[in-house]
């Protein structure tokens, strides 16, 4: 497994209204099995002694927050497929983005 590809778009972000770039990230791995991937964004940290990776499981959780915070989004999309591997996307707006308080 490893980085396939890395790649920055900018211009219109198709899934928002906004002008933006977008970092893309694409690995070659196993992919995220489809019972897991509404779990890659929340807080895994179990204190158990038998997972299998290194972490707590938060960083992808406070980076989502860190996207929304200043009017971004980010996300995945995976494939279950040998080599299909999965691939994060962040879009950020270009310009000035008032943050919202939570």
């Amino acid at each position: 497994m490893g980085i396939s590809y890395i790649r920055v778009r900018t211009g219109d972000c198709p899934l928002f209204e906004f002008r933006g770039v977008t970092f893309v990230v694409r690995d070659s791995g196993i992919g995220i099995r489809p019972e897991d991937q509404d779990r890659v964004f929340t807080q895994q940290a179990d204190g158990s002694s038998t997972r299998s990776r290194e972490g707590t499981g938060m960083r992808l959780m406070l980076a989502q927050k860190l996207a929304g915070l200043s009017g971004g989004r980010l996300w995945f999309e995976s494939e279950q497929v040998p080599g299909g591997g999965t691939t994060f996307l962040l879009s950020l707006p270009v310009g000035h983005h008032r943050m919202e308080r939570t």
